[in-house]
C-alpha cells in the first residue's frame, strides 16, 4: 500500500472550526441534557449505597434521596434550555484564547505524530491497524501536560 501523506489543519483554522462548531452545539448540548440515555437522577439514587458507604452516615443517604427526588424537572428543563444553554455557548466564547493556545502547541505535535506514524507504522490489516491506533494514542498521550 503506498504511503499516504496527510496534512494537519493549522492552529488558526482548527480554532475557528472549534469555535464555530462548539458554540453552535449549544442546542445539541441542551437536547442531550434533557434526553439523556439514562435518567441521571435515578442513576444517582441507585448509587446511594456506594456513596453512603463512603460517607458512613445513614442519615446522609436519606437526605440525598430526598434532595434528588425533590428536583423540579420542569424547572430543571427551563434552566437547561435557557441559562444552561447560554452558559454553554458563553463558555466556548470565553475559552477561545485558551483553546487557541492549546491548538498552537498541539497541532504541530499532532502533525509530527501523524507523519511519523505514516512513515514507521503504515496502514495494514486489522491487527496492524489496531497496533497503529495504539501507537497513535500513546504518542498523543505523551504530549499530555505539554500543550
Amino acid at each position: 500500500m503506498p504511503l499516504q501523506t496527510r496534512t494537519v489543519t493549522d492552529p488558526a483554522t482548527a480554532l475557528a472550526n472549534w469555535s464555530k462548531y462548539a458554540a453552535g452545539a449549544a442546542p445539541k448540548w441542551t437536547a442531550n441534557v434533557l434526553t439523556p440515555r439514562r435518567d441521571p437522577f435515578q442513576a444517582a439514587i441507585a448509587a446511594i449505597p456506594f456513596w453512603q458507604s463512603q460517607v458512613s452516615s445513614p442519615a446522609a443517604a436519606t437526605a440525598m434521596a430526598k434532595g434528588l427526588n425533590s428536583v423540579n424537572i420542569a424547572e430543571f428543563q427551563t434552566t437547561v434550555q435557557g441559562q444552561g444553554q447560554a452558559n454553554y455557548r458563553n463558555g466556548v466564547t470565553t475559552k477561545t484564547a485558551k483553546m487557541g493556545a492549546f491548538l498552537q502547541a498541539f497541532i504541530p505535535k499532532l502533525g509530527n505524530i501523524v507523519s511519523n506514524l505514516d512513515r514507521t507504522n503504515p496502514r495494514g490489516d486489522y491487527s496492524q491497524n489496531v497496533s497503529r491506533l495504539q501507537t497513535y494514542l500513546d504518542a498523543v498521550h505523551a504530549t499530555k501536560g505539554q500543550n
